[in-house]
């Protein structure tokens, strides 16, 4: 690639940066949301939504299935976005457990009950577009009479495919997984699954106390398994976290409960693969790892879109560290949120 007339250290780690994304998708997905951190607006993002998996079964449950009417199940978020990115698509019902006898897209919003009592389940291609609760969701549509396979969830699809759906990832049967922003266990239970329970160690953080509980329930049943009640920073310390759940946070010290937060360099000696997804934190995070990442060379995956400039500095570090990474983005969520840098 060209240089400019005048080049200093900091300008060529902006280009090492682009030069070191390894495919057309993630060299897109690099610029547009460059331009949406740059100006806010959304409509960037829409080919990259189109074009990802959760994109892709949208568009697939409408095309597949040509002969039958469509639903759209979950009238929040997801599905405002779904309209606006998919504007091709007709909707012939909306429905919303919550929501019913309000509009939606100019259709009135129906129970999932009374969805069913209009179709008989029999001839209705159902997309659901909700991330949280989606199982839930799942049950209840079948228990009403609608078949499985008619039912396309969108968040089922999101949490299937993230963190995990690089080919080039290839993990082995002796990883070390830190999964940093534990949640609910989710993560560290899907790696086990994918590695088919054949891994070295998971080394899981979750600082919230809701949180921390329901991981250590969900994951009793993981050998190798050790649970952190603990943030990750770059620094050792008590700080205060705002929140509950996925939103839980660290950035307004201001406000919430004292946790613990501590640098992965102090608690980890091996690493071969690292995840974070810790609602802004991330960048302080790498930091407290840096001596780890230096040494192991881990995979990473990060994400890289809490902050406006995270798909600016995350990257850039990363490289600062190990220039020979090659460097992936991909994004799992129909707002264009959840923008995954991943180095390998």
């Amino acid at each position: 690639m060209k240089r400019f007339m005048y080049e200093t250290k900091e300008t060529e780690k902006w280009q090492l940066v682009y030069e070191s994304l390894s495919d057309e998708l993630s060299r897109k997905i690099y610029l547009d949301r460059s331009l949406y951190s740059l100006t806010c607006d959304r409509d960037y993002l829409k080919d990259i939504i189109r074009d990802m998996p959760l994109g892709m079964a949208i568009r697939n449950a409408a095309n597949e299935r040509y002969n039958k009417k469509l639903a759209l199940v979950g009238a929040g978020e997801w599905a405002e976005y779904i309209l606006r990115f998919f504007p091709e698509i007709h909707w012939d019902y909306v429905a919303d457990n919550y929501k019913a006898g309000k509009s939606f897209g100019g259709l009135d919003i129906i129970t999932p009950g009374e969805l069913y009592e209009k179709t008989a389940g029999s001839d209705v291609s159902v997309v659901i577009s909700i991330l949280d609760g989606y199982d839930e969701l799942i049950s209840q549509l079948v228990e009403l009479g609608f078949p499985r396979e008619s039912i396309t969830s969108v968040g089922a699809v999101a949490c299937k495919h993230q963190y995990f759906d690089l080919p080039a990832l290839n993990l082995s049967d002796n990883e070390v997984f830190l999964d940093v922003g534990g949640l609910d266990g989710a993560t560290s239970l899907r790696f086990s699954d994918i590695t088919n329970g054949r891994y070295r160690h998971i080394y899981c953080f979750e600082p919230n106390r809701d949180s921390y509980q329901r991981c250590l329930k969900n994951t009793a049943g993981l050998h190798d398994f050790s649970l952190f009640s603990k943030g990750v920073s770059d620094k050792n310390g008590i700080v205060k976290m705002s929140g509950n759940g996925g939103g839980a946070n660290i950035l307004n010290p201001e406000e919430g409960d004292n946790i613990e937060v501590i640098r992965l360099d102090d608690v980890c000696d091996e690493a071969t693969y690292i995840k974070m997804d810790i609602e802004g934190a991330e960048m302080n995070a790498l930091l407290g790892a840096e001596r780890l990442i230096r040494r192991c060379r881990p995979k990473l995956a990060i994400s890289a879109y809490h902050l406006r400039t995270d798909i600016w500095e995350i990257p850039k570090t990363v490289l600062s560290w190990h220039p020979d990474y090659r460097l992936f983005f991909r994004v799992y969520s129909l707002k264009g949120n959840d923008v995954v840098m991943y180095a390998l």
